[in-house]
């Protein structure tokens, strides 16, 4: 009995010792476990931090490589604008010097026509001024001279055979049409026309025409065929111009030369400012 209480006894104090070292171990465990998870938590806390810092800096990266961008594309903007700007400001110059070339020539083409104008104004002038002139001097003659019967027989045949040779020169003439047609020429072929009435055709005729350019002449034609007759006696270098410019030019100076234009500026261009101004008297205008 004693043996096997005292093995009792020794199987008991063994198991104590042996359950004590299992709880130490398990606690021992369980520390080991925490620190283990701890460690666990904390690698994971490094590596999210990590990759938030990476994730940062590719964002970094990125916005700097978007701000690099916007900054090329405004600097490439900026001299795509000035480039624009000088092609355009080369454009406008080119244009300018253009149009400055083209008014120079035409300012030169003014210029030469105007002095070619003014040559034929000129001529044309000191043939009305020398026929105005002329005529003034006739009928101040014809009014204050006595002719002498002698001379009026004189001056009657030196007529009759002037006529004659004007009459066999007016055969060559036939038609209107070729008498218009030399008279678009020049008006030397007016004074081989006899008969009033076809003088006074020719006129109309001509006076026609400008009222089918709209330009009116309103004296009959009558009265310029008498006053071409006086002219081409007087001047006969009047009849150097085609017809339809003595006519325009007898319209002008009698103010009947209604193209819209002012009648005095016509006047005063084709007279000259002396000769205007005696004109003006002779057709009793203020």
């Amino acid at each position: 009995m004693k043996s096997i209480a005292l093995a009792l006894m020794i199987f008991v104090l063994g198991i104590v010792p042996a359950s004590a070292g299992g709880a130490m171990m398990r606690r021992q465990q369980m520390q080991q476990q925490k620190v283990q998870q701890q460690r666990l938590m904390l690698q994971k806390v490094r590596e999210r931090q990590m990759q938030q810092a990476v994730q940062k800096a590719q964002q970094i990266a990125t916005q700097r490589v978007i701000a690099q961008q916007k900054a090329a594309i405004q600097k490439a903007a900026i001299q795509k604008a000035a480039i624009e700007r000088e092609v355009a400001a080369a454009q406008i110059m080119a244009a300018k010097q253009t149009v400055a070339a083209q008014q120079e020539a035409l300012k030169q083409a003014a210029i030469a026509q105007y002095m070619a104008n003014q040559q034929i104004t000129q001529a044309q002038q000191k043939a009305i001024q020398q026929s105005l002139l002329e005529r003034a001097l006739k009928q101040k003659v014809a009014d204050n001279a006595l002719q002498t019967s002698y001379q009026a027989g004189v001056h009657v045949g030196q007529q009759i055979a002037y006529e004659q040779q004007r009459y066999a020169e007016a055969e060559e003439i036939v038609t209107l049409d070729q008498l218009v047609s030399a008279l678009d020429e020049s008006g030397h072929s007016w004074t081989l026309m006899m008969d009033m009435e076809a003088k006074q055709a020719v006129v109309e005729h001509y006076i026609q025409q400008y009222q089918d350019q709209g330009i009116v002449i309103r004296k009959p034609p009558g009265f310029y065929a008498q006053m071409i007759d006086g002219m081409a006696a007087e001047s006969p270098q009047m009849l150097d111009n085609p017809f339809d410019r003595i006519l325009q030019i007898l319209a002008i100076i009698e103010y009947d030369f209604d193209n819209g234009r002012d009648k005095d500026v016509m006047a005063r261009q084709i007279l000259g400012e002396q000769s205007y101004l005696s004109n003006r008297q002779r057709l009793g205008l203020p």
